[in-house]
């Protein structure tokens, strides 16, 4: 299956929604949001969202498309709140028809190339403790594990991995 990684456009909320409510579905111990919550978002909330993500040229939101249209993958780079210089990967998800195909490596490495230059102190994500198959993904792009933990009921990813320049 080919596929196309780039970013999405403002004017495919709603695509973006039904890919993000896949991954959720499919995947809901990956994620701080749930199923639930994100269902419960208005379509004003998910216009709002891929407005704010789509309008960095550096921090973007990203898909993968296959040859037949499908939206397969999908991953966010945000500017850090918390770490100045810093761009997060969030929203990380590839379709299990996609995984171990080199996808997901596709769009980081898109994210990675387009917000480098706003990114001086690099890029950090958070993994679940227990997720071995993603951490060594994210390892063999770079990313190390840190000593920095997050023990949150609501937050299931709780090992902070960074990729610094």
């Amino acid at each position: 299956m080919d596929v196309t990684v780039r970013r999405v456009r403002p004017e495919e909320t709603d695509r973006y929604r039904e890919v993000r409510l896949r991954a959720l579905a499919e995947d809901p111990d990956a994620f701080a949001t749930t199923h639930e919550q994100a269902l419960a978002r208005l379509p004003a909330e998910w216009e709002d969202l891929v407005a704010r993500w789509t309008a960095d040229p550096a921090a973007s939101l990203w898909i993968a498309e296959a040859d037949d249209g499908r939206w397969v993958a999908l991953a966010a780079g945000v500017r850090s709140d918390d770490e100045p210089g810093t761009i997060e990967l969030v929203q990380v998800w590839s379709a299990p028809e996609v995984r171990r195909t080199g996808v997901a490596r596709r769009i980081l490495e898109a994210i990675i190339a387009a917000g480098r230059d706003a990114a001086p102190n690099g890029f950090g994500l958070w993994v679940a403790s227990g997720n071995d198959g993603a951490a060594r993904f994210y390892e063999s792009i770079g990313f190390v594990a840190t000593t920095d933990f997050v023990a949150k009921p609501f937050f299931p990813c709780d090992i902070r991995m960074v990729l610094r320049p």
